[in-house]
């Protein structure tokens, strides 16, 4: 119970009786739990905060077995919830997932893939990538705490990558695009050339640089018409 104002007593009571037999009351010796009560209640309240992080958080003790991990870490390691119990050595839950199949990268090379996953996680360093059969990424950050733990940070980046592909795509796109252009704009027989708002040059075709024999070849693109004219100019073009 709690008294003054947040004072907690545990009384544990044993009946006892009189000479006669009959019963008489309890004995026992009052203990304060406050502090255990406050621990509760604090470790509590930090498993509530700790499970809304979108991170995925585990720890591992000294001897690199498994002892907490946060929801977004058990939805990490997704198809290997049998395994990822409290005390599951780190290379056992390893080489589960890769017999499982869930990490694509070690397929065709399973061992030498389990080697590298090993040093990297007793010896970490910089953050790496680790890419699940389900097409997700993640950004993992691993490092060693002072008692020995390894505390494990993964953030996943599927997004991001799929952004960084869908712009390298359209990149390539559009670069096809642009050869395809200037093949066809030096395909035609008259001059070509043109100009952005900036008066800046974007494009030109041969047929354009041999009307200017002695100042055609340093057209280029970003070069404005003023800094070609000039240019022409001074090479004797006019």
């Amino acid at each position: 119970m709690g008294l003054n104002g947040g004072l907690w007593l545990s009384t544990p009571g044993e009946p006892f009786f009189g000479e006669d037999g009959k019963f008489a009351g309890y004995l026992g010796v009052s203990r304060d739990v406050s502090r255990e009560i406050e621990l509760s209640s604090t470790t509590d309240s930090f498993k509530a905060i700790f499970d809304q992080l979108n991170e995925a958080i585990a720890l591992w003790d000294a001897e690199d077995r498994f002892i907490i991990g946060n929801l977004a870490s058990h939805s990490k390691h997704e198809g290997l919830e049998t395994f990822l119990k409290t005390g599951l050595p780190f290379k056992t839950y390893i080489r589960e997932g890769v017999e499982n199949g869930l990490f694509p990268n070690a397929i065709g090379n399973e061992d030498a893939w389990i080697a590298h996953r090993m040093e990297i996680h007793k010896n970490p360093t910089e953050p790496f990538e680790v890419t699940r059969t389900d097409g997700r990424v993640f950004t993992v950050t691993e490092q060693k705490l002072t008692d020995g733990k390894t505390a494990s940070v993964a953030t996943g980046v599927t997004h991001f990558k799929d952004i960084a592909e869908a712009l390298r795509t359209a990149r390539d796109d559009a670069d096809a695009a642009r050869d395809r252009l200037l093949s066809a704009i030096d395909a035609i027989d008259d001059s070509f050339v043109y100009y952005d708002y900036q008066d800046k040059m974007l494009i030109c075709n041969d047929q354009y640089r041999e009307r200017y024999p002695k100042s055609g070849r340093s057209f280029r693109e970003g070069a404005t018409f003023e800094e070609l004219l000039r240019e022409g100019v001074e090479a004797g073009e006019f």
